[in-house]
C-alpha cells in the first residue's frame, strides 16, 4: 500500500466523522434508531481506517499504544451501538458519554507519551482530549440526556474527532513535505 494512501486514511476518517455529525444534526428529533445506526457505522468505518493506518503508516503518532486503544475503543463502541438497536438495556446516551470520556483520556495519554518521543508536543491531542473528556463527563451526569441533546452531543463529538483526525493528516503531510 502506498504511504500517501495510508496518510489519507486519517483524512477519510475525519470526513466520515464530520459526515456522521451532519446526519445526526439533520435528523433532529427523528428516530433514535437512525442516530444509533449512523453512529455505529461511522465509528466502525473510522476504526477500520485507523486500523489500516496503524499497520501501514510511518510515524510514532500513528503507531503508539494509544492507537491500538483507540481502534479497540472505536470498534467495541460500534458493536455495542449495534447492540443498542435491539436491546433496551443498553442506553446510547450512556455509551456515547463513556466513549467520549475514554477517548479523551486516551488523547491526553497520547499527548504525554508523544511529548517524550517528539521534540514538538502535539497540543491538539491535549486540547481535544480535555474537550472530549469534559463533554463526556458532563453529558454522563445530566439528569435526562435524551432527544435533541443526545443528537447535539454526538454531533459535537463527531466533529471534534473528525477535526482531530483531519489535523493529524495535515500534520503528516507537512512533515512529509519538509522531509523532501
Amino acid at each position: 500500500m502506498k504511504l500517501r494512501f495510508v496518510s489519507v486514511l486519517s483524512f477519510v476518517a475525519g470526513i466520515l466523522l464530520c459526515f456522521g455529525a451532519v446526519i445526526v444534526l439533520l435528523n433532529g428529533f427523528g428516530s433514535a434508531v437512525v442516530i444509533t445506526a449512523v453512529s455505529a457505522l461511522v465509528l466502525l468505518f473510522s476504526g477500520v481506517c485507523f486500523l489500516l493506518q496503524y499497520f501501514f503508516a510511518k510515524g510514532e503518532q500513528f503507531r503508539g499504544a494509544w492507537s491500538i486503544w483507540m481502534i479497540v475503543l472505536y470498534t467495541a463502541t460500534a458493536i455495542l451501538l449495534f447492540g443498542c438497536l435491539s436491546s433496551p438495556l443498553l442506553r446510547t446516551a450512556d455509551l456515547a458519554a463513556a466513549f467520549s470520556v475514554f477517548s479523551g483520556l486516551n488523547r491526553i495519554s497520547a499527548f504525554y507519551q508523544l511529548r517524550k518521543i517528539e521534540k514538538k508536543p502535539n497540543w491538539i491531542a491535549l486540547l481535544f482530549g480535555i474537550l472530549c473528556g469534559l463533554a463526556g463527563g458532563v453529558f454522563y451526569f445530566l439528569p435526562s440526556p435524551s432527544g435533541y441533546l443526545l443528537n447535539l452531543f454526538l454531533a459535537l463529538f463527531f466533529i471534534l474527532e473528525g477535526v482531530y483526525a483531519s489535523l493529524l493528516w495535515l500534520q503528516n503531510e507537512k512533515s512529509a513535505s519538509r522531509a523532501l
